[in-house]
């Protein structure tokens, strides 16, 4: 004789998957970046000059233009002022959605010559391999002219 399929629950439970990207992970730059920018030039910024450190697993050790199997991916970012937290000096191109792993700073548009070096911040945000986003906060300065 045959038999119907049936299932029956025994406990029900959310799954929630982590990632390595989270409070025991840092990101830094390394010795050869250039982290300032003279207000009004153009700059790239290379994603293989930031570093990422897992404290609980040196195998997540990867620089962010090639992270752990390529679990991270940038898709957007911005240079902003650390007093008031506005991208006032340059605009960050191209679209990280696009793929790119090297960006340029571009001056803004009817920004004006600051009248002392701006302390910043680049603030690159990506996704993880679970769609969570995750934000990179890099110091940057913007010299005046």
């Amino acid at each position: 004789a045959t038999t119907g399929a049936y299932s029956v629950t025994i406990q029900e439970f959310q799954t929630v998957f982590s990632n390595i990207y989270n409070s025991t992970y840092s990101w830094s730059w390394n010795s050869a970046a250039t982290t300032d920018v003279t207000y009004g030039d153009v700059q790239n910024v290379d994603l293989a000059d930031v570093n990422g450190v897992s404290a609980r697993d040196s195998d997540y050790n990867a620089s962010l233009d090639a992270p752990y199997l390529s679990s991270l991916k940038v898709v957007s970012a911005k240079l902003v002022s650390n007093a008031n937290q506005v991208a006032e000096y340059f605009t960050v191109t191209p679209d990280p959605l696009s793929g790119a792993t090297v960006f340029t700073l571009n001056p803004a548009s009817g920004a004006t010559n600051p009248t002392a070096d701006v302390a910043s911040t680049l603030i690159l945000t990506a996704k993880d391999m679970y769609d969570n986003d995750i934000t990179i906060k890099l110091p940057f300065t913007v010299k005046k002219r």
